[in-house]
């Protein structure tokens, strides 16, 4: 018998699927919502099997759902959650959404119209799916159980910052070692979660209550908590929230049709499309062709689990040589304390590796040790020997505390001791993949030093980890990931991020590819991941090692063979050269006597605290263990052990960058009699900060006060808050500066930075184009009849300083109770002028004497290496923004200069000056011009220093890479992110130093070494592919880039009548995800056009030769001057002919 009417609707999320059953009158009579884990097909026919379809007439459908489900009516998602939301709730001013990757906020007015959406950008931090992979990082069965337990707790909440979800691990181990509990770090990953949410969506204007909360995660009630608590407001939580899509698809079925005459439903078949789509696959079978790969049984393998319960962990152990009875082995002992996995080798006095040990550090570093020396210690007394061990090195993340603990001889940094590992096993090794668990390095050697070594940055997509949050979310487990890949073709991937990956998994899952396909794309975007965003491919040699635990995945070695069409070695103990190295290092080294404490260590118990230094600024947090009656303490900024109560300097290289450069710009201020003239603040931020002495010095010079924010150091977090926006961390600082000054004075002097004038022959110098805007913006920081409060005379741009003097005279005459003259405004500036162009001299002779260019430092066997810091003045210099990095070098005896140090002449930079005359960026200009001097100056190294999300730095990493690579010369980026740690800076730059240093020494001396020009970009006066606008385009085809469809295909038209081929450049989904493969931060339309160029050729069959993309030329500060010259890159790099296909810049007029 026929059930009630009614009709259904369903929304599919990238984490779950939801269904509701509504009855005629729009009561929900029936719900559903299950996690799919990739399986939609799957879930929803569980799901439809519970609902009565005998009664239903129709099924709507969000905008999300795949094609497989065959709905009656879909509606806008956006559109359904608000119709759900207005269902269940009377009366409210915003809806929060929280789904899996994506999160938004929903504004009306006091009538309940429709203000405005604002969502997430490409970041994932603060989705649902972030939370979920953390549940499962600890152990717990999901989302929901995590929730109750932070809900619950009644104790401290850990900051812990939701950002990527790989390298939140870091949190977590801190967390762990520093003893907070489970319930308690659960509280503080929601509280991150709702901070980031908070940070995103709230910042800078609350909005109108109470709040309707909708999506997944309104099932949290801890992330509710910390929301209400964040934004003062009552968030109001149907029980149907999760369901307002499908709830709202489901209304708008009802209220758009005719009910009774739609056919009524039988099955969940009518619901469900099983039609078989042809598969489309971009990657041929995974399978080795060209390498060898080894068997990684020893003599014999075993597990060992301690019956201890703080040893709960599994060791797995491998035996690789035969150990004689009743006998005493003298040994080396190698741990490598990872993020995700403690590792340990025994290694002989003959350099034969006896035993290898292998277990999960799952935050407890400590117990990860004690768990390793407990399973020795069973090895010892299975086989029943003695075991003397002769030196003891430590590596890995934790190295510096675990080796203090275990009193290793040697504690060295991992790119080193994996270095050293590889060769030992093979000499000939001359480049090295490691992929870790959440660090992935690209290193080169030459005769086993290292001499190039870079590491992963701010994103950990592409590293082991994110293997392995993959597999979990397909339910495969990692021990099984190769067997299930190996010979498999699959589609193209994304690789940007470990959450939104869901998107390309659940797309192809619906699409009909099996889950082991889907898999299989996932290693290819691994290895995609790590050849153009970590690797240097020009620099991959003819022996290379792949390394780390993820080698031992048969299927990802394949995907590198692939790849890059060469063999890919593979050692049975790749998962512990780690270890293996440090081991080699001390054996290398020697060891008189060893301060290795035992592997008895096991059995002691061993307290930590966790206190805070007050000696200095730095207030450093350090981990305090007591062992033997001895306090062993990691966590010193400065260097000083726990019994030294004092600051300890730790500069070890007879240079202080920021001190020198404050001696340089320092003058005495006037003495001022009491005066009725107003305050002006000025923000140490952005472009003013590298003015800072300058503008202080104009100020002083006509007897006004000044105030600065330079000891601020919460800019970033006040001024995400205040800005309302996402943007990069220096201009989060600038608008935290700003807000932090505006009630501590009576002006806040932000002047307009747009043009940095310049000679003619170097082109225009344009600053970045979000900082152009930030005068202006900052004034909305100001009540609406305050904003004259806020100083933004026009200071830099294409005019003459006489312009700049009289911007400067008309500000302060309004502003000032007594008159200034402009000709005091003239002089004044004048002087400031000078005194700056004094200050930056003496910096380039402290650059001279520092350096010992005059002197036998530059030479010889106790030759020198110095660093010179290059980025942007208010990144490098500014002691809240740069992370301490100039005082890491220096903690290793290294000396960093400025850029500005450098002496930067016509022949120094000769190798760039083509890509000078075209770079419209002005501090791109003289970072790129200052890494030509330093690549040609003996014993100077340069280390990058870039924002994250910073669009223009990432076009700046692309050239000054080609730049190093043509000269042969090791280097380091370092990319900054608004988070407060240190992790992960030192292991870079230790391992940079020691790059340097080995490069230094085994430098062939080659005089006259070639300088390589780098490609320029396209200006209206110098155009790639020369000619185009002057000579016929018979013969040739002209595709132009579809920017607007409507437009463009007339002027195709227009030109086709004119008798030249043109043709419209077609997208696809396909061309986006290709074209990502080659995407390191530049924004995505430039590597777009570059893909559909060569794939309409290719497509078309044409002569590379006979095919012209045509450009518009642009003077704006936007990426799009850069389009011609990248693109031209990108297309050289394709191949198949591609290097003789045109380019042409031209006005964006045609004319």
């Amino acid at each position: 018998m026929p059930g009630p009417s009614n009709v259904i609707g369903i929304d599919v999320g990238s984490v779950a699927v939801s269904a509701v059953e509504l009855d005629l009158r729009g009561a929900v009579s029936r719900t559903a919502y299950e996690i799919h884990r990739g399986r939609v097909e799957t879930a929803l026919q569980r799901i439809l099997k519970r609902f009565d379809l005998s009664g239903a007439y129709g099924t709507a459908a969000t905008s999300s759902c795949p094609a497989i489900v065959n709905a009656t009516a879909r509606c806008d998602m956006r559109i359904a959650v608000i119709s759900g939301a207005r269902r269940c709730h009377r009366n409210f001013g915003s809806i929060l959404l929280v789904g899996g990757e994506k999160f938004g906020l929903f504004r009306f007015d006091e009538q309940g119209n429709y203000l405005s959406f604002k969502a997430n950008t490409s970041c994932a931090a603060g989705t649902g799916s972030f939370l979920d992979q953390q549940a499962q990082r600890l152990n717990l069965s999901g989302i929901g159980e995590l929730s109750e337990i932070a809900y619950n707790n009644s104790g401290s909440v850990p900051k812990i910052a939701s950002r990527c979800s790989v390298f939140v691990k870091t949190d977590l181990i801190h967390a762990q070692q520093e003893g907070y509990g489970l319930a308690e770090i659960c509280d503080g990953l929601c509280h991150g979660l709702a901070r980031s949410i908070y940070d995103t969506l709230f910042a800078g204007e609350q909005p109108s209550g109470p709040i309707v909360f909708a999506g997944g995660v309104s099932l949290n009630r801890a992330v509710i908590r910390h929301l209400q608590s964040m934004t003062g407001q009552k968030i109001l939580v149907h029980p149907h929230a999760h369901l307002f899509g499908a709830i709202g698809a489901a209304l708008h079925l009802l209220s758009e049709h005719r009910i009774h005459d739609l056919p009524k439903l039988k099955s969940p078949n009518d619901i469900l499309i099983r039609a078989t789509r042809p598969k489309n696959y971009f990657h041929g079978p995974l399978q080795l062709t060209l390498s060898g790969y080894p068997d990684f049984d020893g003599i014999e393998k075993y597990e060992f689990r301690s019956e201890k319960e703080k040893f709960s962990g599994r060791v797995e152990v491998d035996l690789y040589e035969n150990l004689r009875t009743g006998t005493t082995i003298p040994a080396y002992l190698g741990v490598d304390i990872g993020s995700t996995s403690t590792k340990a080798v025994l290694l002989s006095e003959g350099r034969a590796v006896l035993a290898g040990l292998y277990t999960r550090t799952a935050g407890r570093p400590l117990e990860a040790l004690q768990s390793v020396l407990a399973a020795i210690d069973d090895l010892l007394c299975r086989k029943k020997i003695e075991l003397s061990i002769t030196g003891a090195g430590a590596t890995g993340s934790g190295r510096k505390f675990i080796g203090s603990l275990m009193g290793a001889d040697l504690i060295v940094d991992e790119i080193t001791a994996h270095a050293r590992a590889a060769y030992q096993l093979n000499p000939e090794v001359d480049t090295i993949i490691e992929i870790g668990g959440q660090d992935s390095k690209f290193t080169t050697l030459k005769n086993g030093s290292v001499t190039c070594a870079i590491m992963n940055t701010v994103c950990a997509a592409g590293t082991g980890s994110f293997i392995e949050e993959q597999g979990n979310k397909l339910d495969c487990p990692l021990i099984d990931f190769s067997k299930r890949t190996e010979r498999r073709r699959s589609p193209i991937a994304s690789d940007r991020c470990t959450v939104f990956m869901e998107r390309d998994i659940n797309h192809y899952l619906s699409e009909g590819y099996t889950v082991d396909e889907v898999l299989a794309a996932v290693l290819h975007a691994v290895c995609e991941n790590y050849l153009t965003r970590v690797a240097v491919e020009g620099r991959i040699g003819k022996t290379v090692f792949f390394q780390g635990a993820t080698a031992k995945n048969r299927a990802l070695v394949a995907a590198f063979e692939q790849r890059l069409e060469k063999p890919i070695h593979v050692s049975k103990y790749c998962h512990l050269t780690g270890a293996l190295g440090a081991a080699l290092i001390v054996a290398d080294e020697g060891v008189a006597e060893t301060g290795f404490r035992g592997i008895g260590l096991h059995r002691k118990s061993i307290p930590l605290r966790f206190e805070v230094c007050g000696f200095c600024a730095n207030h450093c947090k350090i981990t305090v263990a007591e062992i033997d009656g001895e306090k062993v303490a990691y966590g010193f900024l400065c260097g000083r052990d726990y019994e030294t109560r004092k600051h300890v300097e730790r500069n070890d290289s007879g240079f202080d960058l920021l001190r020198e450069r404050k001696k340089a710009f320092f003058w005495k201020p006037k003495k001022k009699a009491a005066s009725r003239e107003p305050v002006i603040g000025i923000p140490a931020a952005l472009h003013i900060y590298e003015d800072m002495a300058f503008w202080r010095h104009f100020f002083d010079a006509l007897g006004i006060e000044t105030i600065t924010s330079e000891d601020f150091r919460d800019a970033v977090s006040e001024g995400k808050h205040a800005a309302g926006v996402e943007f990069c961390a220096p201009m989060s600082a600038f608008y935290g500066h700003v807000n932090h000054l505006k009630e501590k004075c009576d002006f806040v002097f932000v002047p307009s930075y747009l043009e940095k004038r310049s000679g003619k022959a170097e082109g225009r110098r344009q600053y970045c184009y979000c900082t152009q805007y930030a005068a202006p913006l900052a004034s909305a920081l100001f009540d609406e009849n305050c904003r004259s409060r806020c100083l933004t005379p026009l200071i830099h741009y294409l005019y003459s300083p006489f312009h700049t003097k009289a911007q400067l005279y008309r500000m302060l005459k309004s502003i000032c109770t007594r008159s200034i003259g402009f000709a005091a405004v003239s002089v004044a500036y004048d002087r400031a002028a000078t005194f700056r162009q004094k200050a930056l001299r003496t910096l380039k002779e402290r650059f001279r004497e520092a350096s010992g260019r005059t002197s036998d430092r530059t030479s010889g066997p106790n030759a020198a290496v110095d660093v010179v810091l290059l980025g942007r003045p208010y990144t490098v210099l500014c002691p809240s923004m740069n992370k301490g990095i100039p005082d890491l070098f220096a903690s290793l005896g290294v000396k960093t200069f400025f850029q500005d140090m450098l002496s930067c002449g016509q022949k120094d930079v000769r190798s760039v000056a083509s890509l000078l005359s075209g770079m419209h960026w002005n501090y791109a200009a003289k970072i790129l011009g200052a890494a030509a001097a330093a690549a040609r100056t003996e014993g100077v190294y340069p280390v990058l220093l870039t924002s994250f999300k910073c669009s223009p730095d990432s076009f700046v990493m692309e050239y000054f890479r080609k730049l190093m690579e043509a000269h042969d010369k090791p280097y380091l980026v370092l990319q900054l992110d608004e988070h407060d740690s240190r992790v992960g800076y030192e292991t870079r730059i230790e391992a940079a130093v020691r790059s340097f240093r080995n490069h230094r020494l085994h430098r062939e001396a080659r005089p006259g070494f070639p300088m390589q020009e780098t490609p320029a970009p396209a200006t209206p006066a110098k155009r790639i592919a020369i000619g185009y606008r002057e000579t016929s385009l018979s013969g040739k085809t002209l595709f132009i880039p579809n920017w607007d469809e409507s437009a463009l295909r007339l002027i195709v038209s227009a030109l086709r009548r004119d008798g030249i081929d043109a043709r419209l450049l077609q997208g696809s989904a396909t061309a986006v995800q290709k074209s990502l493969r080659y995407n390191t931060g530049q924004c995505i339309p430039i590597h777009l056009i570059a893909q559909e160029f060569a794939d309409a050729v290719e497509e078309s069959e044409l002569d590379p030769s006979k095919a012209v993309l045509w450009l518009g030329a642009s003077e704006i500060a936007c990426n799009i001057h850069l389009y011609p010259a990248h693109i031209r890159s990108l297309i050289d790099a394709y191949g198949s002919g591609m290097e003789k296909a045109g380019i042409y810049a031209g006005s964006m007029s045609m004319r």
